[in-house]
């Protein structure tokens, strides 16, 4: 009777076919051997009763639901399998994307950091921990040479108490210069003027300074040229200032003395030829005295000393004395010399009568230079009414050659 234990099952296979009906089948044989075993121990055990269509049918149904459970099974645990072996493909992918973007990232930045133009170093413990290239140039030392030693090492004895005061203040967070200069010691002693930019940071879980450093040398050697070179030319600026005050002063000694003995001889009696002989004399030490006084004011400028005076005066008198000195030699070139005072204008100011008949003899002295027919014209009236009230203006007008725009831009450029 164990014969159909196998062959129903076999036929069954046979039936179905395909892998299906042998897997299935493998599976029932396996059983079968077991119950066959242990039928003995198992007496109430009788899988194959009946007839023989029940027999055959029943392993038939038997062969079939054993067959699609397995295949059921087998093809969701394949599913599940392939959709976590396309997780596992599609993360590993991102891992991989991730490794070459942090690859190429890393590989950026190091690039960065080698090339870069300034020292770039990091400090722990107040050692150095890191230092770009361009560090180890700015001290003369390989990169392996300053790694490992104080950061202190390459600084100037001088300023090493200050640095390192900056350090430790830094590192226990107070508020402190992040930009600074200072002095470096180059590896064959000579000095190194750095701007150092420093800012706190963690690298691995410690605390460090990230330092950049910039090479001034070259920048504080040109600031320092400069500075000497204006020293020099401030002395030498002095010095013609105090040239210039020490000759005038000697030359207006002797003028005086000129001026004086001109006066003094105009008193005597003099034929018409003489006196206009003495009055030329007497008209040419004046100017140059002006001149004389215009030299000293220029050292007083320069030297810085110049001051302008506050004081009351009659404008229209000072104005009238002026067009008068001048008069004579408009007069002598066939000009006609006029000036008008508007009646708005107070008849006393306050300023500095001695600077304005300055300007105003060297404004309306050009004016008759340069004019060689017609008239000069002096205009005198109370400001524009956007300045401020009290201010007066003055108008020189002349019918003579006039000056370029381009001339106009150079009037208060030094002379060639």
């Amino acid at each position: 009777g164990y014969v159909w234990y196998y062959v129903f099952p076999l036929v069954a296979c046979a039936l179905l076919g395909a892998a299906h009906g042998l897997r299935a089948t493998a599976i029932l044989l396996l059983a079968t051997a077991v119950l066959v075993t242990f039928q003995e121990a198992l007496p109430a055990v009788h899988p194959y009763s009946g007839t023989f269509l029940a027999r055959f049918f029943g392993s038939l149904a038997v062969v079939a639901l054993f067959s699609y459970l397995t295949e059921a099974t087998r093809e969701h645990a394949q599913t599940k399998l392939a959709e976590t072996n396309d997780s596992l493909g599609v993360a590993v992918d991102r891992l991989l994307e991730t490794k070459a973007r942090l690859q190429e990232s890393e590989s950026e930045y190091r690039h960065l950091v080698e090339k870069a133009s300034d020292g770039i170093a990091l400090v722990e413990d107040g050692v150095l921990q890191f230092a770009n290239p361009r560090m180890a140039e700015i001290v003369g030392a390989p990169v392996e040479d300053a790694i490992g030693k104080p950061f202190t090492t390459y600084v100037h004895p001088s300023e090493r108490q200050r640095l390192r005061g900056l350090y430790e203040r830094r590192m226990r967070g107070d508020d402190v210069p992040s930009t600074y200069e200072t002095r470096l010691v180059h590896r064959n002693g000579g000095e190194i003027f750095v701007e150092v930019n420093a800012r706190q940071t963690t690298h691995g879980g410690r605390s460090g300074d990230l330092v950049i450093i910039r090479d001034i040398t070259e920048r504080k050697q040109v600031e320092a040229a400069i500075l000497a070179a204006r020293e020099s030319a401030e002395a030498a600026n002095r010095a013609k200032s105090q040239f210039l005050a020490n000759m005038s002063h000697e030359i207006r000694t002797p003028m005086h003395g000129v001026l004086g003995m001109a006066d003094l001889l105009m008193s005597t009696e003099l034929d018409q030829k003489q006196a206009r002989f003495v009055d030329t004399i007497r008209t040419s030490a004046n100017n140059l005295l002006r001149l004389i006084n215009e030299i000293l004011d220029f050292s007083k400028i320069e030297s810085g000393h110049a001051s302008l005076a506050a004081i009351e005066f009659e404008l229209r008198l000072l104005v009238e004395e002026t067009v008068e000195l001048l008069s004579e030699e408009a007069y002598r070139k066939g000009l006609e010399m006029a000036y008008w005072i508007d009646p708005e204008v107070p008849q006393t100011v306050i300023g500095d009568p001695h600077r304005l008949r300055q300007v105003l003899l060297n404004l309306i002295g050009n004016a008759v230079k340069f004019t060689d027919d017609g008239e000069v014209v002096v205009a005198v009236r109370p400001a524009a009414e956007d300045t401020l009230p009290g201010v007066v203006e003055f108008e020189i007008r002349d019918t003579g050659i006039g000056i370029t725009p381009t001339q106009r831009d150079e009037i208060f450029e030094d002379l060639a």
